[in-house]
């Protein structure tokens, strides 16, 4: 598996390509090698991207103009080719279904050079009839600097990477105990997954102190807190430490308080109740 955070920043600059005037065309990498005894030799597209008129932005000519990245033919049809170049007359009869959540370009010109990126979300499953199980995923963020041109290299680097991912998952059978999804499961999986986080399925948050999303997605507190008196700021939020001692609240370690099942934003010295 292939595993970046993506910053929520650069997910906001992906998607404002509104000025983009000029269209790049983006040629997909084909393998040069083949794999023999694949499991599968045929492939289908779910492209759940925010956006799929084109593939993100890149700067074009002298001026660092924003052009569209955009293929010639339909995506499906480029991965398609991609699987061909892979598989030869040994694979079998599996098929896929290559679901892509993001797959942007992003190019940006600093005081010392251009920056590219290339955010790459997607989740390969093998299809079986009406049910899917997933086999593999790649969630990663692609970043090059260049003191001259970098467009060229990461929108290579983007589609070879992608290319990778379809040759990674050709060999990969789906585990027996995997779970099965159905194609408007897959197309909706924002809320399939969401449906398996507790903190999205709690009529009321577990009091106390959490220090990262993933203790208050899973809803197990990290500390117990105190409030004196009621009163929510900050001085008057305290933990245990290790030996017991109440200790004031360091807001910029916390990443939420919930008191009396009622989430609580720490930011800088104030707290602010947050609603559903």
């Amino acid at each position: 598996m292939y595993k970046k955070t993506i910053s929520p920043i650069l997910l906001v600059l992906f998607c404002a390509n509104a000025y983009a005037q000029k269209n790049v065309n983006f040629e997909f990498t084909l393998s040069e090698a083949k794999i023999s005894h694949s499991l599968y030799n045929s492939i289908i597209l779910a492209d759940t991207r925010a956006d799929t008129s084109s593939f993100g932005i890149v700067q074009t000519g002298a001026f660092n103009r924003n052009g569209k990245v955009i293929s010639q033919d339909p995506f499906l049809a480029e991965v398609k080719l991609i699987l061909g170049s892979l598989v030869d007359s040994t694979a079998n009869n599996g098929e896929l279904l290559l679901q892509v959540r993001q797959f942007n370009f992003l190019e940006i010109t600093g005081a010392f050079g251009e920056n590219g990126y290339c955010a790459i979300k997607a989740e390969m499953y093998t299809r079986n009839g009406a049910a899917y199980q997933k086999i593999n995923s790649i969630d990663t963020l692609i970043h090059l600097r260049s003191s001259l041109d970098v467009t060229n290299k990461i929108l290579r680097a983007g589609s070879q990477q992608l290319t990778a991912f379809i040759k990674s998952s050709l060999i990969i059978a789906p585990r027996t105990d995997a779970l099965v999804y159905t194609y408007n499961d897959v197309t909706h999986i924002d809320s399939v997954e969401k449906r398996a986080i507790k903190v999205y399925n709690t009529g009321a948050y577990a009091d106390g102190l959490y220090l990262t999303y993933r203790s208050f997605k899973d809803q197990v507190p990290d500390k117990e807190i105190r409030v004196v008196n009621d009163y929510l700021f900050e001085g008057n939020v305290k933990s245990p430490d290790e030996k017991g001692k109440l200790r004031d609240v360091k807001l910029k370690k916390t990443y939420a308080v919930v008191y009396k099942g009622s989430r609580i934003s720490a930011h800088r010295t104030v707290f602010t109740r947050l609603q559903r």
